[in-house]
């Protein structure tokens, strides 16, 4: 395993959509730094197949509850650990 930084900028928070698994700033962000694509939901990411629960940071989990309520947000930092070598993993929403 190995892990990454993630920054979610004011572009993926533009470019995010409220309540859209793959399509959040959360879920574009973590797709852009690790090539792969990324669900959010439920308190979770999934990237690549690997269950990450966002408890290890209430800045993830707060974030997502923040944009899909519709209240302002700003970019935000956090580190994520990933497969060294993770399989392809692709979803439809």
């Amino acid at each position: 395993m190995k892990t990454v930084h993630v920054e979610v900028t004011a572009q993926d928070i533009a470019k995010g959509r409220k309540f859209g698994c793959t399509t959040c700033p959360v879920a574009l962000a973590v797709a852009r730094v690790t090539g792969g694509q990324c669900y959010v939901g439920g308190g979770y990411l999934d990237v690549f197949g690997v269950y990450e629960v966002i408890e290890h940071t209430d800045r993830v989990a707060a974030f997502i509850e923040q944009f899909d309520g519709g209240e302002p947000v700003q970019p935000f930092e956090f580190d994520l650990t990933i497969p060294d070598n993770p399989p392809p993993l692709g979803y439809d929403e």
